[in-house]
């Protein structure tokens, strides 16, 4: 059957039938665009299997922000895509809905969840963990992935080939998919240490970036006069920097 969207829920399209990843692709964009869409310039409601393997889906986005995709991202959709994109209705119940990275059953499901710090296990489309809070505010989170696999197919990377490996050689995006898990780990630990304290998203979120900029600000604290092998004139940057309370 041809795939043809039908509505929008949200900032999802939602087609005539599930149809899986290869398939939307197909429909949506020109032929021979170089790089093929990414996890998050194109993604389902529903996560994949856990395996990897394309489970297919009725509900797709595309990412909205030059963050996210490719700034020429939209350029590449097919004028009938971008015909049906542009008549779907929204039939989405705004009253009830959710955020439209939070599935619609996980949101049902904290709406009677009652008052506290909900998570929701490999909710996101990124198969990781959904936290939900629900005290003064309602505020939520996704977290970051860290395993290997799922870092390297979101930034389109080959793991280090065996002669890669035995030389010791790796491309600056292999280096990035190699670190970026632990720093996903050190982020989902302080994000939900911090909700737990009592902290909404938001705050939590300001809490993790002042922590990174503190930590990195320290990190050169032999360059601007924290230590005995300082840089010339570095003690005088680093009694500005204290007296503001960065380090």
């Amino acid at each position: 059957m041809t795939i043809n969207i039908v509505s929008r829920d949200g900032t999802y399209f939602v087609l005539n039938r599930a149809a899986l990843r290869s398939e939307v692709i197909d429909f949506m964009f020109v032929d021979g665009m170089e790089p093929a869409p990414t996890l998050t310039e194109l993604y389902p409601r529903t996560r994949v299997d856990s395996s990897g393997i394309d489970i297919g889906d009725d509900h797709w986005a595309l990412a909205q922000t030059s963050f996210a995709a490719r700034p020429n991202l939209h350029n590449f959709l097919t004028a009938d895509a971008r015909s049906q994109l542009a008549s779907a209705v929204d039939t989405r119940d705004a009253s009830q809905a959710g955020p439209s990275w939070v599935p619609t059953a996980i949101w049902s499901q904290f709406l009677t969840a009652g008052q506290g710090v909900h998570r929701y296990a490999r909710a996101s489309r990124l198969n990781t963990d959904i936290i939900l809070i629900n005290r003064d505010q309602i505020s939520g989170y996704a977290e970051m992935p860290t395993d290997d696999a799922t870092v390297r197919r979101m930034l389109q990377v080959a793991p280090p080939s065996m002669f890669e490996r035995l030389i010791g050689i790796e491309s600056g995006e292999q280096a990035r998919a190699r670190w970026l898990p632990e720093i996903n780990r050190r982020f989902n630990a302080l994000m939900w240490s911090n909700v737990n304290q009592g902290m909404g998203a938001g705050a939590a979120m300001q809490s993790y970036r002042d922590t990174v900029h503190r930590q990195f600000v320290e990190a050169y604290l032999p360059l601007i006069g924290g230590s005995t092998a300082a840089h010339p004139g570095g003690a005088a940057v680093g009694a500005g920097l204290r007296a503001m309370g960065w380090i």
